[in-house]
């Protein structure tokens, strides 16, 4: 979910803030030692505890220390994301989608607010909620999506670096028939999405129909 225009000085955004900070401390480490587990992979903590930012552990950064290590070449299941590989677009993220992403072996699931929970702060905050990437996020689950659209959001990111030409369009109907507001995104992540231009979105025929906030 995606909010825009909130009154980010309300208290309750830092209560939700050190919510979800919290658990990532500990999950973060704890997928790290799910995924070495699972791949039968040595990486003591200390090593990259230096890469660690405010003590959370990114998956990219993982991936990111492997690939720039040379006692780790001789993993040729590494081998996809080095450079010339199938998943050397984006190595970094395309790392963290195949192996701590959902179901995948460092995956970890802390408690989460509903949705609901958070339409309503974004809303009582004078917000307006965009649910985000829908094809990265929903993965053409369409009947939990569309719940998801019928529950008070304004709007969609249908333009999206995630997204395919024909998802595009997909997303794109799906906004015009739930009259929700399109939004676009390019989700820059910086060194970990080198394929991703900042402000460069694909697919996008006609931005009248873009929502400007």
């Amino acid at each position: 979910m995606t909010a825009y225009v909130i009154d980010i000085t309300d208290p309750r955004y830092d209560e939700l803030f050190h919510y979800y900070y919290d658990q990532s401390v500990e999950n973060t480490w704890k997928a790290k030692h799910q995924f070495c587990e699972a791949m039968g992979l040595d990486l003591p903590d200390e090593l990259l505890k230096a890469v660690a930012k405010d003590n959370i552990l990114v998956p990219e950064d993982i991936g990111a220390y492997l690939l720039s290590h040379k006692e780790y070449d001789d993993l040729h299941w590494l081998d996809p994301y080095r450079e010339g590989g199938s998943r050397s677009d984006n190595p970094n993220v395309n790392f963290f989608w195949d192996f701590f992403s959902q179901g995948k072996p460092g995956y970890t699931a802390g408690s989460k607010k509903t949705a609901a929970e958070i339409i309503d702060l974004i809303h009582a905050t004078g917000g307006e909620a965009v649910v985000a990437h829908p094809g990265a996020n929903f993965k053409g689950k369409d009947e939990i999506l569309e719940r998801l659209l019928d529950s008070g959001v304004q709007g969609m990111e249908v333009y999206s670096s995630y997204h395919s030409e024909e998802q595009t369009r997909h997303y794109r109907q799906l906004a015009l028939d739930h009259g929700l507001w399109m939004t676009c995104g390019s989700d820059f992540h910086g060194h970990h999405k080198p394929a991703i231009q900042i402000g460069r979105i694909p697919f996008l025929e006609n931005e009248a129909e873009i929502h400007r906030f």
